[in-house]
């Protein structure tokens, strides 16, 4: 035992015999700030100690010494202080692309009430921009959602930063090629979970990810539903969504599939006086539908979340040939998408 806490003992028994009391109030005082001191001086080693793992390379050690730091700072009272300590490492792992690290700490962050407490949605928004790991980047947003998605009065401008910051660091990583599937599968997606359980939406997007593809349908599926439930997210961000997706097509000179317009025209569509409209695209498009099995149930759904429509028995893909007549429709009624 070192002479401090040696002391400390001593002290903790109270005066000793014929001992003044204003005298080991005064011992006890001195101790005290010598205790102070002494755990000064254990946090600024813990800095330097921080410092050279970055320096060094050492990022796990780097932020498991900032959570030891952040630890000792809380059991001080010092919340405040121990959130900067670790938005300043985060930082750093950022800096030098440890996205890893980055979500392993960030996680930490967000799940521990005292240090949520001192954080905002809206510094998410450019750690996500920043983040050069797709997979990561969608690990992330999870824990961000399932910690402050819960409240609706929480459901704000800064989701709405969040969800683009997330289109920003996801989409452009996609391969144009695989766009078009990926943007049908949402959908799929979309319809599987309304008729499951929407409180535990969240719980969909906690698969493993095999590829770029998997992430953005992955995140393309998060968007629409928190577009549904949330009245204050507004279902523009699906389309806005939608074109991101499209633009590596654009950009490499690719023209449109027939599914893809397909995909485009019933997000134009989604509105809750647009059921006549949505119906004719099935039509128009069933040979098209006819190559994917399990679409046309899960169009139906959307056509009863959406537009609280029950389609009859035998759906679009019994509608046959119809589709290529239709597809001759006029320029003008094009136009509207």
């Amino acid at each position: 035992m070192d002479g401090v806490l040696l002391a400390a003992s001593l002290f903790a028994c109270g005066p000793g015999v014929g001992m003044a009391p204003s005298l080991w109030m005064g011992g006890w005082s001195v101790l005290t700030m010598a205790m102070a001191a002494r755990a000064e001086r254990a946090l600024v080693k813990t800095r330097h100690r921080i410092t050279r793992a970055i320096e060094e390379r050492e990022y796990y050690e780097a932020s498991q010494l900032v959570l030891s730091l952040a630890s000792r700072l809380h059991a001080l009272e010092r919340d405040a202080e121990a959130v900067g300590e670790l938005r300043n490492v985060l930082q750093q792992l950022i800096d030098h692309g440890q996205d890893k690290e980055v979500v392993s700490l960030a996680r930490t962050m967000v799940t521990t009430p005292e240090y949520r407490a001192q954080l905002s949605l809206e510094e998410w928004a450019p750690v996500l921009t920043r983040m050069q790991d797709a997979r990561q980047a969608k690990v992330l947003a999870l824990a961000l959602i399932q910690n402050w998605a819960g409240s609706p009065d929480q459901q704000t401008a800064a989701h709405v930063a969040l969800w683009e910051a997330m289109a920003t660091a996801l989409a452009p990583r996609a391969q144009a090629s695989d766009v078009l599937e990926a943007v049908l599968a949402s959908l799929v997606r979309l319809c599987e979970m309304l008729v499951t359980s929407e409180a535990k939406w969240f719980e969909l997007l906690q698969q493993a990810v095999t590829s770029h593809t998997q992430t953005l349908e992955d995140w393309k599926g998060y968007i629409n539903r928190a577009a549904l439930f949330s009245l204050q997210i507004p279902l523009g961000l699906v389309r806005r969504a939608f074109d991101m997706c499209m633009a590596p097509l654009g950009a490499s000179g690719v023209a449109p599939t027939p599914l893809a317009e397909f995909v485009d025209r019933v997000l134009a569509t989604l509105t809750r006086d647009a059921l006549s409209l949505f119906e004719d695209l099935r039509v128009a498009y069933a040979d098209v539908l006819e190559q994917h099995a399990a679409t046309n149930p899960l169009l139906d759904r959307i056509a009863a979340y959406y537009y609280n429509h029950q389609p009859a028995t035998g759906s679009g893909a019994g509608l046959g040939m119809l589709g290529k007549n239709i597809r001759t429709m006029s320029a003008s009624a094009v136009k509207f998408f």
